[in-house]
């Protein structure tokens, strides 16, 4: 079993449940103790604004990210999507096109959605 996971989200939580079940698995993988990094491209980001409540599950998504930061040290959010976020509730950085492809090349498991 890989040890080294990377969820890449690229569905947009207004339109899609994925974005929010990637957070749920997320969650899952961390249980099992391995380590995930969980990379919020496009309009995935919109998981980490003050407009969740827009988003479909966004009640769940909200109750998936709560639990899920006490897990992860950091979201990962593609450079370009820099607005709206929640201020420090989150522990955000924010990456480059480059550094996303960095970050796939390093994983043992890919998981995208």
């Amino acid at each position: 079993m890989a040890s080294k996971v990377l969820i890449l989200v690229q569905g947009d939580p207004r339109v899609s449940h994925r974005p929010t079940e990637a957070v749920r698995i997320a969650l899952g993988l961390f249980a099992a103790n391995l380590e995930v990094h969980l990379i919020l491209s496009g309009d995935s980001y919109y998981l980490l604004t003050t407009k969740l409540d827009n988003c479909i599950d966004g009640d769940l998504a909200k109750q998936y990210l709560i639990s899920l930061k006490s897990f992860i040290s950091t979201f990962y959010v593609e450079q370009d999507q820099k607005c709206d976020l929640i201020g420090d509730e989150y522990p955000v950085t924010f990456l480059s096109r480059d550094e996303i492809e960095q970050k796939i090349a390093l994983a043992e498991l890919v998981i995208r959605f």
